[in-house]
């Protein structure tokens, strides 16, 4: 029978994994989904299924060669394809979700002066003191930080400001959000008294690595950054 100016040759009968609406060949023709098949007539040559989910906005399409008369079998996998999208709305969900609380939670440390790390338990000021100072100027800073309330602050041993080292932070100075430096470097309260002269130890946030310098040594002046123990 004619056809759209072409006759009709066949059938395709059209299996989907996921109940979605059928074009062939641009058209309309029905319903197809789990537990059951849409026929349609078909033409000689090519034919262009295309399968939309009819709730997940998932879609399908593929190009069907029919050369002769009989039946010929479309399967129409769309369940992937859905469950990837409803995967990518949920991860992008999250997403928003856990920036609105990273946002807050900066307010929040912003406001205060102070950061808790939650893998430590350690409070830290948001930022270092601004400016350069000697060790002993960086320890008398500490001592005299009052933010919070609290009268324990102190410099950081070596290691605490090594936990601190966050190399994925694409910024200058790699240290763990959303705490920040206004240089590399600042002064631990770790002292060497191994060596022939005290010296003390300072991190470098650029490229995560510790150094020393002999105690009385005035004019290398790395900055302070506070610490103390949560809960205290």
């Amino acid at each position: 029978l004619p056809h759209g100016g072409r006759s009709v040759a066949t059938r395709l009968l059209i299996y989907a994994d996921a109940p979605c609406r059928v074009e062939v060949n641009g058209e309309e023709k029905g319903q197809a989904g789990e537990g059951g098949s849409l026929k349609v007539g078909a033409e000689l040559g090519q034919n262009v299924v295309k399968a939309t989910s009819l709730d997940a906005g998932g879609a399908w399409q593929k190009v069907v060669e029919v050369k002769g008369f009989g039946q010929v079998v479309v399967n129409v996998e769309l369940a992937k394809d859905i469950a990837e999208r409803k995967q990518a709305a949920a991860q992008a969900v999250a997403a928003q979700r856990q920036h609105a609380i990273a946002a807050q939670q900066l307010e929040l440390a912003q406001q205060r002066g102070y950061w808790t790390d939650p893998s430590t338990g350690l409070m830290w000021a948001m930022t270092d003191n601004g400016s350069d100072v000697d060790w002993k100027e960086a320890d008398s800073y500490c001592r005299a930080f009052g933010v919070g309330g609290y009268s324990d602050w102190r410099l950081a041993k070596i290691g605490e400001l090594e936990g601190l080292y966050d190399a994925s932070r694409g910024v200058d100075y790699r240290i763990k959000w959303p705490l920040t430096v206004t240089a590399c470097c600042p002064w631990s309260s770790s002292i060497d008294v191994t060596s022939s002269e005290w010296a003390v130890s300072f991190f470098d946030f650029r490229v995560g690595k510790r150094y020393r310098s002999p105690l009385d040594l005035a004019h290398y002046t790395p900055r302070a950054l506070c610490v103390r123990r949560s809960g205290g």
